[in-house]
């Protein structure tokens, strides 16, 4: 895959800016000083003791921060595919099957499960497609190349 296009972003660099935005948030909105107004604010910002219905304050705010386990975090990248269910749906439906039954079970699963109209492409090895859609996905599965994409046919369905 080549990465001189200039969108490539490494999972290292985005988790980064994921990580100095995180705390610069969290920087800018904790201060020892900020009492906690229950009644007027967001009664989640508050500790227990004022979620008693209470007009009482506290200041004393334990934040526990959780750490972020960075190997799971997974990216999909847009240029490829934009639905994380389109994905599960066309893996699910790729495992096992050719490719002409990989194209059919899911459009049918894409097609009953995210509602629409569906068109797939499916090959054992390379081809070629342009589209403009606003959902989409390609997918690889063993030796099978699958691209579906949501179409904008409002055609009725046949009863």
């Amino acid at each position: 895959m080549s990465h001189d296009d200039g969108y490539y972003i490494s999972k290292r660099s985005l988790l980064l800016i994921i990580f100095v935005l995180n705390v610069l948030s969290f920087n800018a909105t904790n201060s020892d000083n900020m009492p906690c107004k229950c009644i007027s604010e967001s009664k989640s910002k508050c500790k227990l003791t004022c979620l008693d219905g209470t007009n009482k304050t506290d200041t004393n705010h334990n934040i526990e921060r959780r750490e972020i386990d960075y190997e799971e975090v997974e990216i999909i990248d847009e240029r490829k595919c934009n639905s994380k269910s389109l994905q599960n749906i066309m893996l699910q439906n790729m495992a096992g099957q050719t490719a002409k039954q990989a194209k059919t079970k899911i459009m049918r699963a894409a097609e009953a499960l995210l509602g629409g109209y569906f068109n797939v492409i499916c090959a054992s090895g390379d081809f070629s497609y342009i589209t403009t859609t606003s959902l989409y996905c390609l997918q690889s599965l063993g030796n099978i190349n699958c691209y579906a994409f949501l179409t904008g046919n409002t055609r009725p369905r046949l009863k």
